[in-house]
């Protein structure tokens, strides 16, 4: 098993399901470049794995006071394998005191804290307007995107230009809040500034007038009177129309609902794939090859609905099998 990749690939899902259950502090301490995965093997030769989190001191000791760290094991560990279901499942976590662990546990690298399979999007805006950008945030998490947010995802305590600079780097898509001072704001015409050298789609939200520089070349949203809702529906839209954006977006939902826990989720970003204008064929035969991966997909509504989209297409659609139910009593002996 290789180590990083395997905990890159599953530990935003394991901060995804701890948050959901409210464990905010066991989320905090999981860091990628503070964790290592240790082999074992029991007295018949089986493999067992151990997760090691190495916590900054001051942060041990605070969650101790807190609550019983076994206990916060133990959290960390159900979430690791409820994420792990079918794979490698793990025996133990521990946490232990480091008080090395601050130098080395912002190391370059994509920002944590982006949702996992989600669009990433960086929200550029001035410290006036942070609860316009924390609702946004809130807003676009229901269309598949995820955000980053400086002054609220960020603690005072953290190395937060890392930080920034780690999201700026691994960032899909920028929005600009432009209201007035955002030009004024050095930290704002900064960010701007990596987007536009990384090539990556910048967004204007513009209270008044229009956007400036090069930022003129890009499609902007007049905001003025509109709630989060109403902008984040914009964004669904631009995203899908933009042909730089869309070749990101699409497959992000595409997977979110092929990996749909529920089907209260894989209904909702299904609902959202059947609103995207010209699907091709190539991108409903990926979901159909894939069906069969997810229990949760051959549900008959959701079955018929993705069954639509497949004829619709030429694609060869699913059929349920259903087992038959056998009488003992059939049975020869």
């Amino acid at each position: 098993m290789d180590t990083k990749d395997y905990l890159s690939h599953i530990v935003p899902t394991i901060k995804d399901l701890l948050l959901s259950q409210g464990y905010k502090q066991e989320c905090e301490i999981l860091h990628i470049g503070n964790m290592n995965l240790v082999e074992e093997y029991d007295n018949f030769g089986n493999e067992m794995y151990t997760v090691i989190i190495d916590v900054q001191t001051d942060r041990y000791i605070t969650l101790k006071k807190s609550k019983s760290i076994v206990e916060v094991e133990k959290n960390i560990l159900s979430a690791f394998n409820e994420a792990g279901k079918g794979g490698q499942m793990l025996y133990n976590v521990t946490i232990r005191p480091n008080s090395n662990v601050q130098a080395t546990l912002f190391e370059s690298g994509s920002y944590q804290g982006w949702r996992n399979g989600y669009f990433r999007m960086f929200i550029s805006h001035i410290t006036s307007k942070k609860k316009q950008a924390a609702s946004l945030k809130t807003a676009l998490e229901e269309y598949g995107i995820t955000s980053f947010v400086a002054h609220e995802d960020i603690k005072p305590s953290k190395e937060w230009l890392k930080e920034i600079e780690k999201a700026l780097n691994s960032m899909d898509c920028m929005s600009a809040m432009m209201y007035e001072g955002f030009h004024e704001s050095k930290w704002c015409d900064q960010e701007v500034g990596v987007a536009l050298g990384r090539s990556i789609t910048v967004l204007p939200l513009l209270p008044d007038g229009d956007p400036y520089g090069f930022l003129g070349e890009y499609q902007g949203v007049k905001i003025k009177g509109m709630y989060p809702n109403g902008v984040a529906k914009e964004f669904f839209k631009i995203l899908c129309d933009n042909p730089n954006t869309r070749s990101k977006y699409l497959p992000c939902l595409s997977n979110l609902l092929l990996f749909a826990n529920n089907k209260g989720d894989a209904s909702k970003w299904l609902s959202l794939i059947e609103e995207v204008p010209n699907t091709d064929s190539e991108f409903w035969r990926n979901i159909q090859s894939h069906i069969n991966d997810n229990e949760v997909l051959m549900d008959t509504e959701l079955l018929n609905r993705l069954n639509a989209q497949f004829a619709d297409k030429g694609i060869p659609v699913i059929t349920k099998l259903v087992t038959p139910n056998f009488d003992a009593s059939d049975l020869p002996f």
